[in-house]
């Protein structure tokens, strides 16, 4: 989901809506949504080295196919001591997409936004 994230339109009209579900977000921003395959592949290195480095660190631990996060103090403590707005409403938002996300198959939201690997 981190393409959503880096995306500040994505974040914003995440901020703004409430939607019901994660399909009623992808069906309302469908043309926003019609590169999301080239913007995840494009993110995927980056994303790969930020997980590593969070492992090394021992703020986050691999459990099957989840990456979870172990150190909660960690991220209050960044946004808390950090003066980047744009890092605030990323927090916010994620907050909102998990909620939308926590009772999907994201393999299957995943085929909705034609990821393909």
């Amino acid at each position: 989901m981190l393409p959503l994230l880096f995306d500040d339109s994505m974040v914003e009209k995440m901020m703004e809506h409430d939607y019901r579900n994660f399909d009623a977000f992808l069906k309302q921003n469908r043309m926003a949504l019609g590169n999301f395959n080239d913007r995840y592949k494009n993110l995927l290195p980056q994303m790969v080295d930020g997980i590593a480095l969070l492992l090394d660190m021992n703020i986050v631990s691999l459990h099957g196919n989840s990456v979870l996060l172990t150190d909660k103090e960690f991220c209050h403590i960044m946004i808390q001591c950090n003066e980047s707005k744009r890092l605030k409403r990323i927090y916010g938002a994620i907050e909102k997409l998990m909620d939308l996300t926590k009772r999907v198959d994201i393999s299957t939201e995943y085929s909705k936004l034609k990821v393909l690997l």
